[in-house]
């Protein structure tokens, strides 16, 4: 019964199976079904188990990063905003992300920091989840550039395109 018109029973009762779950657990949250990547200080990092929407990273062919793109954007507003209850968005922490320097192999502009509700985890970040969890049937945005400002980089399979691909793709 997952979805935005849930009881507030049923809706408590996912947040219990979330807080009690570890990582590389399986969880209902929204309207799909999540990996737990993390679980540090009683707060779950969870990964769509798969796709959330079919987008390009940027509607435009154009050197962008994940502050300004408009994936993340949709992400933080209308995904949110119509995917999950008001008592889930409760649930929901904000993340402030940041990149390291292994997040861009090709020293391209990873961007300011960000403070978002729902984001792409970051090459480093891709590394920590198992591939079972990484090679789930479809390729996924990750929120580092790629070769050129204008790419960036996804999941393919279980591994990292590092070179990239085109925003608007």
């Amino acid at each position: 019964p997952s979805g935005i018109n849930r009881t507030p029973g049923e809706e408590a009762a996912e947040l219990t199976a979330i807080s009690g779950a570890q990582a590389g657990d399986v969880v209902a949250f929204g309207r799909y079904t999540w990996y737990v990547t993390d679980k540090t200080d009683g707060v779950c990092t969870l990964l769509c188990q798969g796709p959330v929407a079919e987008m390009p990273y940027n509607e435009d062919k154009t050197d962008v990063t994940w502050e300004n793109c408009t994936l993340r954007r949709w992400l933080n507003e209308d995904f949110y905003n119509s995917k999950f209850s008001e008592g889930e968005k409760a649930a929901i922490i904000t993340s402030h992300n940041t990149f390291i320097e292994d997040d861009s192999r090709y020293e391209m502009d990873c961007g300011n920091d960000t403070d978002d509700k729902v984001y792409l985890f970051t090459y480093s970040e891709s590394k920590t989840v198992s591939d079972d969890i990484r090679e789930c049937g479809v390729n996924w945005w990750l929120r580092s550039p790629g070769h050129e400002q204008e790419d960036a980089v996804y999941i393919l399979g279980k591994s990292a395109n590092l070179m990239g691909n085109d925003v608007d793709n």
